[in-house]
């Protein structure tokens, strides 16, 4: 039974616009500012599933301009989606624990086979504030 309140110490948001892979690649997700929070994580889900693999990791920046891949000692988790962790399972979840102020999810598509992909969203929890409640 849920007893306590955490909507005034969350923030859910975005990462990523509702990416469509027909073929293989990568996106960048948005920029996520983190100066208000101690505490994030990204969740990554799948729709429409016909093939291939997607992969999440982290990229970081001090500037919001130049990123660059996160050292994997500050990841926690793994967010993989495959035809086996598809629409079936819930979000594959990864955990940042870093120190740039600047982050963004990266989706990488491989194994895509004649344009049967699959949409992909990302979103981030932002927790543990500097401040409450967030608004």
């Amino acid at each position: 039974m849920a007893t306590k309140d955490i909507q005034s110490i969350t923030k859910f948001k975005a990462a990523t616009n509702n990416e469509v892979f027909g073929v293989n690649g990568a996106i960048n997700g948005f920029s996520i500012d983190t100066q208000d929070f101690n505490s994030l994580s990204f969740q990554l889900t799948s729709h429409t599933y016909a093939g291939g693999t997607f992969t999440a990791t982290v990229i970081e920046s001090d500037d919001n301009v130049n990123f660059t891949d996160t050292d994997a000692k500050f990841i926690t988790g793994s967010a993989v989606l495959t035809a086996a962790t598809s629409e079936t399972s819930d979000p594959k979840t990864l955990g940042y624990v870093g120190k740039k102020r600047y982050v963004k999810l990266r989706v990488t598509a491989t194994n895509i086979a004649g344009g049967n992909g699959a949409t992909i969203n990302g979103y981030v929890l932002l927790s543990d504030p500097k401040e409450a409640p967030v608004v």
